[in-house]
Order: structure tokens, then sequence, then C-alpha cells
């Protein structure tokens, strides 16, 4: 894909607005009836990536793309996660 993960089709967000990535791929496979599809034969489809998450905020419910949390500089996180002290969940703002 050339146009990365698109955070429009989010339609839950916990944590903010974004592309939501798991550490966990149970998680994906089996939360809330599993966010990732299975095929005829019952396997599971998903991505495995590899992503920076930079410099990390708590996330909250009502930030949207227009309205997360910046730094000192002014300059957005990069992510957001569940828990900021042992993340499994991390929400990217920026297409990856």
């Amino acid at each position: 894909a050339t146009q990365g993960f698109r955070k429009e089709y989010t339609t839950t967000a916990m944590y903010g607005e974004g592309t939501y990535l798991a550490r966990d791929a149970q998680y994906s496979a089996e939360a809330h009836g599993g966010y990732c599809g299975r095929d005829s034969n019952g396997v599971y489809q998903m991505f495995q990536c590899r992503v920076m998450m930079g410099e990390s905020h708590q996330g909250q419910q009502q930030y949207g793309l227009r309205s997360w949390p910046t730094k000192q500089n002014g300059l957005i996180y990069d992510s957001l996660v569940d828990d900021i002290n042992n993340p499994s969940i991390f929400v990217i703002h920026e297409n990856v």
C-alpha cells in the first residue's frame, strides 16, 4: 500500500483518533469479537508491523485528529498509548 493505514476507518477511538496498533496479536484477534478477519479455513489475517512510536502521551477518548496533545515545543506527540508505563495499544496520528 502506498498510502499507509487509513485512519478514517477507525470507528472506535478509546484512546484518541488515529491508526490503532496492538503489541499483542491476541488482542487484535480476540478483543470485541476480533478486529482482524478470518479466511474460509478459520485462519486470522493480520499484518505484523514495526513502527517507531516516537514520544508517547496517555491517550484519551476526546483526542481528535485536530486536537492531539502537544509537547512543550508546540508539536503534537508522535503516539498515544493505553498505559504510559506499560503500553500495549498504540495510536499513531500520521500515516504509517
